[in-house]
C-alpha cells in the first residue's frame, strides 16, 4: 500500500504545478469576464493541433492535463485536445532514456511518428467539426461534433465568486489532485496485483490484434501501462505498430482531469473513443508497412 501510494504520488506530482497555473488563470478570467468568458476564452485556429502536439511530447503528463482542464471548459477545440493526448508517452520517454543508447536511437522514430499523428489527426477532427458544425456552431463550441455546452454547475470558476481568486484557484486545483491521486493510487494497486509481466502477457506476442491489445493498456490512465509497453517494445516482444498504438492511447493523468472536470460524460467517452480508435488505427497501419 505505502510502495503503491509512493508511485501514485511520484507519478501524479509533476502535474500540480501545471494544473495551479490553469486553473489560477481560469479563475481570474472569471472573475474578471463573468458570463461572457465563454465567448472570450477561444484558443481556435489551426495553430492548436500543432502546438499541443509538440507540447505533449515533452515527457510529462503536464500538458495533457492542462488540455483537458482548457477542453472541459470549451478554451481549445477537441482536436487540439486529441493531439495533447496522442503525443504523450506518459512514462516511455525517460524509460527509453535510461536504457542507453540502443533505445534512445528508437525513441526518435516513435516519437517523429507520434507527433505526425497528432497533428495530422487534431487537424482532421477540427476541419471535420467545422464541416458538420457550420460556422455558427463552430463559433458557439467549436469542440468537435455535436459537443455540448460546458454544464452550468461544473464550471471551471469557484462556487464561491466572491472568495479570492487564489483561494477558488487553491481549492480547484486540491480537488482535481486529489482525484487524480486517489484513482492512480487504485490503478496501481491493481497493477501491482497483476503485476507488470501479466500486462505484457496481455500484448498477445505474434498476433496482429498486438495493436489493438496495446491501445487498450495503454489507454488505462496509470504509468504501469506506458511501461509495459515500453518494456515489451525494448525486449522485442511487440512490434513498432504495437508500440504506437499503446503509447498514442497513453494520455496518462490528462484523462483523469478530463473525467474529472468534463461536464459531460457521453462527450468524455466520445473523447476516449476517439482516441481509442485513432491509436489501434494508426498501430495497424505502422504493423503493415514495418512488418
Amino acid at each position: 500500500m505505502i510502495e503503491a501510494f509512493h508511485e501514485a504520488f511520484h507519478h501524479t506530482l509533476p502535474m500540480l504545478p501545471f494544473l495551479a497555473a490553469i486553473f489560477l488563470a481560469l479563475e481570474w478570467m472569471e472573475h474578471r469576464y463573468g458570463p461572457s468568458l465563454d465567448r472570450t476564452l477561444r484558443l481556435r485556429g489551426p495553430g492548436g493541433p500543432p502546438a499541443a502536439a509538440a507540447l505533449g511530447c515533452v515527457p510529462q503528463c503536464g500538458f495533457s492535463a492542462m488540455a483537458s482542464a482548457l477542453y472541459a471548459r470549451r478554451a481549445v477545440t477537441l482536436g487540439t485536445l486529441l493531439a495533447a493526448f496522442l503525443s504523450t508517452s506518459d512514462e516511455a520517454v525517460p524509460l527509453m532514456l535510461a536504457h542507453g543508447s540502443s533505445a534512445i536511437g528508437a525513441l526518435a522514430p516513435i516519437l517523429g511518428i507520434k507527433v505526425v499523428l497528432a497533428i495530422v489527426a487534431g487537424l482532421a477532427v477540427d476541419a471535420l467539426g467545422r464541416r458538420r458544425n457550420g460556422d455558427a456552431a463552430t463559433a458557439a463550441a467549436d469542440a468537435g461534433p455535436d459537443a455540448p455546452a460546458p454544464a452550468s454547475g461544473r464550471r471551471a470558476a469557484c462556487i464561491h465568486p466572491h472568495r479570492p481568486v487564489w483561494r477558488c484557484a487553491l481549492e480547484r486545483t486540491v480537488l482535481v489532485f486529489a482525484f487524480v491521486l486517489l484513482v492512480t493510487l487504485a490503478l496501481e494497486m491493481a497493477v501491482d496485483r497483476a503485476g507488470e509481466d501479466g500486462l505484457r502477457r496481455l500484448l498477445l506476442a505474434d498476433s496482429p490484434l498486438q495493436p489493438v491489445i496495446a491501445a487498450l493498456i495503454g489507454l488505462v490512465p496509470t504509468c504501469a501501462s506506458s511501461v509495459a509497453i515500453t518494456e515489451a517494445y525494448l525486449d522485442g516482444a511487440i512490434g513498432l505498430g504495437a508500440t504506437i498504438a499503446g503509447l498514442s492511447a497513453a494520455g496518462g493523468a490528462g484523462i483523469l482531469v478530463l473525467m474529472r472536470e468534463n461536464p459531460s460524460r457521453v462527450d468524455t467517452l466520445r473523447v476516449l473513443a476517439l482516441l481509442l480508435a485513432v491509436s489501434i488505427a494508426a498501430g495497424l497501419v505502422v504493423q503493415l508497412v514495418a512488418g
